[in-house]
């Protein structure tokens, strides 16, 4: 029970059906209560010594808005109860109000009023008010000492006590992590751990921000460039205040991104919604030139001010993150739905990337998947996590993800760990454990049990319990289960505030880990992930293939991939079209396939079936079909692999999904050979035919054309000498007409240009030669 003595409480209304359980509640308690029936007339008699407020809304008499005013202008710091019969969305709306007037508001109740829901309320406000009270006078000396000095920011830089952590951004549809958002923490050895909000703030107005930014991204290109090679498009996300917008911060991180390798598509900018209407033209323009060098900008927490669509609407954003309040509050807020959908709807209609943040539970995972966002951010996939625990995650993700995509009711994850029939045992150093999931597990589990150390000699294993050693007992103690019972699966809970962490354990042998500070939910899918991990051991184990059999299977496989090898060696050496396919289908009939070998010459197929002669129209028109399905295509027992100038149907597909798999490896390097193959031989058909037509030049039409040109001046020559004689020359006249003559029909002469032309065909027709030879 929480000490409630000396507790002052004032009731401010007719609380109408509601009074009689509120003070019911009071006198067993022994609280002091006075009530109000008419606040407006009686409110200057009250003093304020009370220890919470009770305020009906909207009863007969009351003006509640004006109430919640006038305990706002009393600076009443104490815990204020709402009571009204309000809708959900009118009652939100005011509980926003009371609290931008100052008012700290403990709760709600709804009429009629249940009396467990005020009991449970009220121990609440109390219990808060009891911790509160302790924590403040536990820490004052350390606030006006440690907390209340000034931190050296420059120095905490300098000595290493920043550190980044990493949320994972996980797209659900492909089962992968395609992102991180990086976070920054600061861990002082005379302070803790100091709020980001405080130290980005305070580096704001110190003007280190900019610098501190920098170090960040560049610990963390430096950490996360050999992931982000591996995975296509990954995203490194970090928030960028907007005083570190200048010309020196985009030149730097140019520099940092070219220094690491990676490309700046790789780092997307996050800019606060409420810092975009805060932007000036200089801003503006260093935006522009962040995009136009490639880095992705994204427009963090949208949805808290929809004032800034204008302004978005000009600047150049590729990327949204939808506001985590609001997706926080799907499921439990009215109308927060719709508000998200619409905010969806127009950030796809924009062609926005969109991340989801702030995803804690199954029901806003779905609803969000609902309106077709795939990537997901919130501690419901991965909390914030070490680059070390980033790798591990990013490895694990598809069973992560299958785990949180499953019906995630306690009932329904409880029945397939009772289905397994396995004892669960929960093994502790003495009573001091957490009752929280010790309680959640024996009372959903049907074979549960909770044992102390000193009871570990009389227990009697089986070897086949899944233990959970919890983070009370030693290393010392485990080693001794360990040794008790070698073959017992073991899930170790550890505490990362103290000495013990996993590599410790990993040291033992120890290879499942979870952290003390896990959800029941969560620590039950860990129980079923092992489960089914010894399950598929126990199949391995049983398994009734001997050894003879394997043997003959790696035999089977050595003759196959030899036959793979010998197809290869033999087809250098095919020159047409007929063989080429031939022995592309005896290739596969050797392996007990019936196949359609298909090669395309521009609008036309050679087809060779193996088994039949001749080829059906049908089978034309299904090849031609078949060519948009892709490189590798499956359906019932056929198989097709198309290549870019061959395709290969198989018609009996073996139905053994591991020899399919096999004969898919088989199908794909072919149709890759088949493409390069053909290519040859068409070139080397397209060769033979440059070569045989330059052979018929040369030998007919330039020769053909010499001695037509040299009998056609000859006769030419000879009329002209032979009309001399009419015009009665002299002989000296006549020879020098002759002479003149022979001149110009020699320069009117083509022979030297036709040997050249015949020069060049032969040097034309050797190449082509030469080429036609390699193949």
């Amino acid at each position: 029970m929480v000490d409630v003595s000396c507790k002052r409480v004032l009731l401010l209304g007719n609380l109408d059906d509601s009074i009689g359980l509120v003070e019911n509640y009071f006198e067993g308690t022994g609280i002091q209560c006075h009530r109000l029936l008419q606040p407006d007339t009686e409110w200057m008699n009250i003093d304020d010594g009370y220890d919470a407020f009770v305020l009906g809304l909207d009863m007969p008499g009351i003006d509640g808005v004006a109430m919640l005013e006038r305990l706002a202008k009393r600076e009443i710091g104490n815990p204020v109860i709402l009571m009204s019969r309000m809708d959900d969305v009118l009652l939100e709306s005011t509980i926003r109000l009371a609290k931008r007037e100052g008012l700290n508001v403990a709760g709600v109740l709804k009429h009629p009023a249940i009396e467990q829901d005020f009991c449970a309320l009220m121990q609440d406000v109390f219990k808060t008010q009891k911790s509160k009270s302790q924590h403040t006078s536990s820490q004052d000396e350390n606030d006006n000492s440690s907390l209340n000095s000034p931190i050296d920011y420059k120095q905490a830089l300098n000595n290493g006590h920043f550190y980044l952590v990493y949320q994972p951004q996980v797209d659900l549809e492909n089962k992968l992590v395609v992102g991180v958002e990086c976070l920054s923490r600061l861990s002082l050895p005379e302070v803790g751990d100091v709020e980001p909000r405080k130290f980005i703030s305070e580096m704001e107005h110190s003007g280190m921000i900019s610098e501190f930014t920098l170090v960040a991204i560049s610990q963390a290109l430096n950490e996360l460039k050999n992931i982000a090679r591996r995975i296509a498009d990954f995203k490194i996300s970090f928030n960028i205040s907007v005083l570190s917008l200048s010309e020196a911060f985009f030149d730097e991180l140019c520099h940092l991104v070219s220094e690491s390798g990676l490309e700046t598509h790789n780092l997307v900018l996050e800019v606060s919604e409420s810092s975009i209407l805060s932007l000036n033209k200089h801003f503006e323009k260093v935006l522009i030139k962040l995009r136009l060098a490639g880095f992705s900008l994204m427009v963090d927490g949208f949805g808290s001010g929809l004032s800034t669509l204008r302004k978005m609407r000009d600047l150049p954003f590729s990327e949204i993150k939808i506001n985590r309040k609001l997706v926080n509050d799907i499921g439990a807020k009215k109308n927060v739905e719709s508000i998200v959908s619409a905010m969806i709807e127009l950030a796809q209609n924009l062609s926005y990337r969109i991340v989801c943040e702030g995803v804690e539970d199954v029901k806003q995972l779905t609803f969000l998947q609902g309106l077709k966002c795939n990537v997901f951010q919130g501690n419901l996939l991965a909390k914030p996590i070490s680059y070390y625990e980033l790798r591990s995650f990013i490895y694990d993700v598809a069973n992560q993800v299958d785990t949180i995509c499953l019906d995630n009711t306690p009932n329904n994850v409880a029945e397939r760990i009772n289905s397994a029939d396995i004892d669960v045992v929960w093994v502790s150093q003495n009573k001091q454990v957490n009752h929280r999931l010790v309680t959640e597990l024996k009372n959903n589990l049907t074979r549960f049990q909770h044992i102390q150390m000193e009871q570990i000699d009389r227990y009697q294993f089986t070897h086949k319990e899944l233990l959970i050693l919890d983070e009370t007992l030693s290393l010392g103690d485990i080693t001794r289960i360990i040794k008790l019972s070698p073959d017992s699966n073991m899930l170790v809970m550890y505490d990362k505030f103290q000495s013990r962490q996993p590599i410790t354990l990993f040291e033992l042998g120890i290879m499942e880990v979870i952290e003390s500070r896990v959800l029941p939910l969560e620590l039950m899918h860990r129980l079923i992930r092992l489960i089914e991990y010894s399950n598929k051991i126990r199949q391995i184990d049983n398994a009734n293939k001997s050894s003879s059999e394997m043997a003959m299977e790696a035999m089977k496989q050595a003759a196959q991939y030899g036959s793979i090898l010998d197809f290869f060696k033999e087809t250098i050496t095919i020159r047409c079209h007929k063989k080429l396919k031939q022995k592309t289908a005896r290739f596969f009939e050797s392996m007990g396939y019936h196949v359609v070998v298909t090669l395309f010459d521009h609008d036309y197929m050679h087809i060779k079936m193996s088994g039949l002669d001749g080829c059906p129209e049908l089978v034309r028109r299904v090849v031609s079909l078949l060519r948009e399905r892709g490189k590798v295509y499956q359906y019932d027992n056929r198989l097709v692999f198309n290549g870019k100038v061959s395709s290969i149907l198989i018609l009996n597909a073996p139905k053994d999904e591991f020899e399919c798999g096999r004969i898919k490896d088989v199908g794909a390097a072919v149709v890759d050979l088949l493409d390069e193959k053909w290519n040859q031989v068409q070139e080397q058909r397209a060769l033979t035919r440059i070569s045989e037509q330059l052979r018929s030049i040369l030998s007919t039409s330039v020769v053909d054309l010499k001695e037509k040109s040299s009998c056609a001046l000859e006769s030419f020559a000879q009329q002209i000498s032979q009309s001399f004689h009419i015009l009665d020359l002299s002989e000296e006249q006549e020879n020098f007409l002759v002479n003149m003559v022979k001149q110009v029909m020699s320069s009117m002469s083509c022979e030297a240009e036709l040997q050249a032309l015949a020069s060049r065909v032969h040097e034309i027709q050797n190449v082509a030669d030469e080429h036609v030879g390699r193949y």
